[in-house]
């Protein structure tokens, strides 16, 4: 099986610097081509996985935040930011500093209870974790994106990961 991402120019050095590391760790052959094409070939289960590896990379993640979605339990969650507001310069700078939060506190706050990790890169908000923390961490964005207070969000995370406690999650 062939598949491709197509990868920015400012995420390619991150590709090719770890091109044998993704080619061994997902058991795919990676060929890059003209205009930051990712071509990746192999069978089909390691090629879906490695797409989203790449796709994480392109999203401003770095290839050790990505190499654990070849776990079964691991995913990434792309949220489009034009889909909350305008798909104007002044609205998506304005949606990302709400994720980000002032220095960077809310993005942090989510990824450490979540245990995620979290790249608000270009009009998007990428999530990389495993599965349970992936959909707070989605669900904590969303509502922020929404235009949801920080607090509430933080009540939200704290209510949530206490109920998937007493259920299992960490």
């Amino acid at each position: 099986m062939i598949d491709e991402v197509k990868v920015g120019f400012a995420r390619l050095g991150e590709v090719k610097s770890h091109q044998s590391d993704i080619e061994k760790e997902f058991g795919v052959k990676l060929t890059i081509k003209e205009k930051n094409i990712v071509e990746f070939s192999g069978e089909g289960i390691d090629v879906w996985v490695c797409k989203k590896a790449i796709k994480g990379i392109s999203r401003g993640f770095r290839w050790e935040d990505v190499r654990c979605l070849k776990e079964d339990d691991y995913e990434l969650c792309v949220i489009e930011i034009r889909d909350f507001g305008r798909d104007t310069k002044k609205d998506i700078t304005r949606l990302k500093g709400r994720v980000i939060g002032e220095e960077g506190r809310s993005r942090r706050t989510i990824e450490e209870q979540t245990r995620t990790v979290i790249r608000v890169y270009g009009k998007t908000v990428a999530i990389v974790g495993d599965v349970d923390g992936v959909e707070l961490a989605k669900n904590a964005v969303v509502m922020l994106l929404e235009g949801a207070r920080h607090a509430t969000v933080y009540r939200f995370l704290e209510k949530e990961i206490n109920r998937l406690k007493r259920g299992g999650f960490g």
